[in-house]
């Protein structure tokens, strides 16, 4: 911390006063009755103070006076001290300036005469006196520091016309009266320098300024006006974390060693022997354990000197407990406020491989409905592996499906492949492609196993998929999945529904907009299959009828619907409070009709066929006749 001196400079105009005494002498002619030369000479006396008094006690060109009467005027003061500001004692009066001088001349008329002419000679001679009234000027105002409770030098730079004299310094060290020093000399410097020790307050004001006097007493009092301050202060330490970052969350791998680095700076002034230690938050939410028990020392510290202090420290925490770390700093100087970091945030993790299957996919061929791959047919194994919470080493990856036991054990493809050297975050898709060559009927388990080459980071699988070997499909519908208004190819799952044999649905992926689905079924009462698509954010939906010589009787289910909203008037923005709600399902005779208050809620339970798409109309009128529509699609389930 660095505080400035102000100064307040008050700008005073001189006047240097050019006193000029003329004496004129006049000479008339005399007649004369024979020829003589006549000389007069006129005398100016060179005016000496005289004094009873001896100059006992005066500074340099001054001398002392009897009485005040006998000082210039204004220039003297016989009170405890002489001079105007504060001028040394006479041993019996005041003291006077002895430069005052008048200089003595000689005027001489000569006059000559003869008898036939007269001449007259006239001679003019003049006294000048200077007198200096200016006084010295300041500049440059400083100090060499602000601390509290340490020897301060106060300085002041000079300038005068004709020549300095001396100066007296006046301090207020904290108590709100300015104390004089005595007069000194400035010896032939133009400096002011005086060195005072501050009061060990911290946050208290000092003050201080200089009286100044030149060769011939002119005084300058003007910084005392306005007396120069400022706040005492102390000695700080900067302290400042460099490993781990503060205020970012860094992952260390559980019973690990990582450094913690910290830089120390000293401000202000000396800082006295300097310790840190690092802590970690173990008891609080705030660090307050040693996270290594070294107390390091960075020794004595003198302003600006920088420490650097390292320790090792170990992640013995559980995995996924967060800790914060910081390093604090003291000093043996008790007057020194201890500091301390920002803290940095600190996770004990290990690094974890995490692998999705996403063809076949899982939740689609579950227990409950597999999907089939037809005997003797290739099909995708496709899967994404990331790492995370740190460094995975090299990954490879390989499919499996259970051959001899309940669970994966077996390779369905004899390739392994690699994903390479992976890092925080970095993911690896992984893709094979596995023929169906078991029996009939027979039905696999599919997964993907990953592992690493570091010994640290634990293998891992995806969930299991469900597969049975079937026959070939004599149904396949295939087709393409936009997004209705961008035309983007999506990427989801598509799922078929036989309306009237709905537990016959089949599912599988979609990819960059294509998708198809096979089926091995009878397909004589068969007429209506609902399609339906879901990138896990938006659903489309769409219907197929298929022509058969024969039309099969579909059967309903009762549906539990809910519905809730609220109404807006378009012309006025302000919501519709009341009025009649009725909810229909077109294509059906099925309708309900209620009233409303405030916003509106109803649940319907219509009778509607599995699989099949309805339409609902949702028609809300207010007491004034006005209308509003809104239609749903819906997919009976």
């Amino acid at each position: 911390m660095t505080l400035s001196n102000k100064s307040l400079i008050k700008m005073t105009a001189v006047l240097i006063f050019l006193i000029v005494f003329t004496a004129y002498l006049y000479i008339s002619p005399k007649p004369v009755k024979e020829s003589h030369y006549l000389s007069e000479f006129l005398n100016i006396r060179t005016f000496t103070e005289v004094t009873a008094d001896t100059d006992t006690g005066c500074q340099t060109n001054y001398h002392c006076c009897a009485d005040t009467t006998d000082c210039a005027p204004g220039s003297c003061s016989c009170f405890s001290a002489c001079g105007p500001a504060f001028p040394q004692r006479c041993s019996n009066g005041c003291c006077a300036v002895t430069s005052t001088t008048s200089t003595s001349t000689t005027s001489t008329t000569t006059t000559s005469t003869t008898s036939t002419t007269s001449t007259t000679s006239t001679s003019t001679t003049s006294t000048t006196t200077t007198i200096d009234s200016s006084a010295p000027k300041y500049s440059l105002n400083s100090t060499n520091s602000t601390l509290s409770g340490i020897t301060v030098q106060h300085r002041l730079n000079w300038t005068d016309n004709i020549g300095l004299s001396g100066y007296i310094f006046s301090f207020d060290n904290c108590t709100g009266a300015l104390l004089n020093n005595s007069w000194a000399s400035f010896s032939g410097i133009t400096w002011s320098n005086v060195t005072k020790k501050t009061n060990s307050t911290v946050d208290c004001t000092i003050r201080w300024c200089v009286y100044a006097n030149d060769t011939s007493n002119n005084w300058n009092r003007t910084s005392c006006n306005n007396p120069f301050s400022y706040l005492t202060t102390r000695s700080f330490l900067e302290v400042s974390l460099s490993a781990p970052t503060p205020n970012v969350l860094t992952k260390i791998l559980q019973y690990s060693n990582f450094q913690v680095r910290a830089s120390v700076t000293c401000r202000g002034g000396p800082c006295g022997i300097v310790n840190g230690t690092t802590r970690y938050n173990a008891s609080s939410s705030n660090p307050d354990t040693l996270l290594n028990s070294t107390k390091l020392s960075c020794g004595n510290m003198n302003e600006n000197d920088i420490c650097l202090l390292n320790w090792t420290a170990n992640a013995t925490g559980n995995l996924g407990v967060y800790w914060k770390v910081d390093v604090n700093v003291s000093s043996s100087d008790s007057s020194i406020l201890q500091n301390s970091t920002d803290d940095a945030l600190i996770k004990i993790s290990s690094p974890r491989l995490m692998v999705t299957l996403s063809n076949p996919n899982p939740s689609i061929c579950a227990v409950s409905h597999p999907c089939n791959w037809v005997k003797n047919s290739a099909y995708s194994v496709r899967s994404t592996v990331e790492c995370s919470d740190g460094p995975c080493g090299i990954v490879n990856g390989t499919t499996r499906y259970n051959a001899s036991s309940s669970d994966p054990d077996t390779l369905l493809n004899s390739t392994k492949l690699s994903c390479g050297n992976m890092n925080e975050n970095d993911i690896c898709l992984l893709n094979w492609t596995a023929n169906a060559t078991g029996n009939l009927g027979v039905y696999w388990k599919v997964d993907v196993n990953v592992s690493s080459s570091f010994s640290n980071v634990s293998s891992n699988d995806t969930s299991d998929a469900i597969i049975e070997i079937a026959t070939s499909p004599n149904i396949i519908i295939s087709g393409m999945a936009l997004y209705y208004y961008t035309g983007e190819r999506v990427n989801g799952n598509v799922t078929v529904v036989p309306l009237e044999n709905p537990n016959n649905k089949e599912t599988s992926v979609v990819t960059n907009g294509e998708w198809y689905v096979d089926f091995d079924m009878g397909t004589s009462n068969i007429q209506h299959y609902t399609v339906i698509v879901d990138d896990n954010q938006k659903m489309g939906y769409n219907e197929i009828k298929t022509s058969t010589s024969v039309e099969s009787e579909l059967n309903c289910s009762t549906q539990d619907i809910s519905l809730s909203g609220y109404s807006i008037d378009v012309n006025s923005g302000a919501s519709m409070n009341s009025g009649d709600l009725k909810i229909s399902i077109l294509d059906t005779d099925y309708t309900n009709t209620t009233t409303f208050s405030g916003s509106w809620s109803a649940s319907i339970h219509p009778c509607l066929i599995p699989g099949k798409i309805y339409t609902l109309q949702i028609l809300i009128t207010d007491k004034t006749g006005k209308r509003g529509e809104f239609l749903q699609k819906y997919p009976a389930k």
